[in-house]
């Protein structure tokens, strides 16, 4: 059964679905836009991501993944959707004019942004609060949730999660 939840936020509302399928696998890279033959190029590479901890590096370009050779980075897309967070994968990179194997475990989305989030100190410059300064009994009840946009998908995963408490 699929359910949603009403996010409203600074710059829109967002329907957030909370079926597991809505989080699909992630890699942590962030893509070159350029036309290739050879390969997806990899432009950045998310902090804490599967791409992170498998050791990636910002220029690596992928030419196979899962034994599928990787033209361009439409059928990396392809080749990741086609995976679940979890899913162990067999990842080959051209670094430096060398091919080099790699071992990738997907996550998804939202377990890169927990990972990124929880246990950190919150810094709020748009209200001049951090979470330190609030009173503990209070910050147990109370859930502040700012959204630039209604484009932020991690935003909308946490917030999501934190309603069904």
């Amino acid at each position: 059964m699929r359910s949603l939840i009403l996010l409203v936020g600074l710059g829109g509302v967002v329907l957030a679905p909370t079926r597991a399928d809505a989080d699909p696998a992630f890699l942590g890279i962030g893509l070159d836009s350029t036309p290739s033959t050879s390969g997806c190029r990899a432009m950045s590479i998310t902090d804490e991501s599967a791409a992170a901890v498998a050791g990636f590096q910002t220029g690596d370009a992928i030419v196979t993944f899962a034994g599928v050779a990787i033209p361009n980075c439409a059928s990396l897309l392809s080749q990741i959707a086609n995976h679940a967070p979890g899913d162990e994968v067999a990842v080959e990179v051209t670094r430096i004019a060398k091919r080099r194997p790699l071992t990738v475990t997907l996550t998804s989305r939202s377990e890169v942004t927990q990972r990124r989030m929880v246990g950190r100190k919150l810094d709020v410059p748009l209200i001049g609060l951090g979470d330190d300064y609030l009173d503990p009994i209070v910050f147990d009840r109370t859930t502040i949730a700012v959204m630039a946009s209604s484009s932020c998908m991690d935003c909308t995963y946490v917030t999501s999660k934190l309603a069904h408490r």
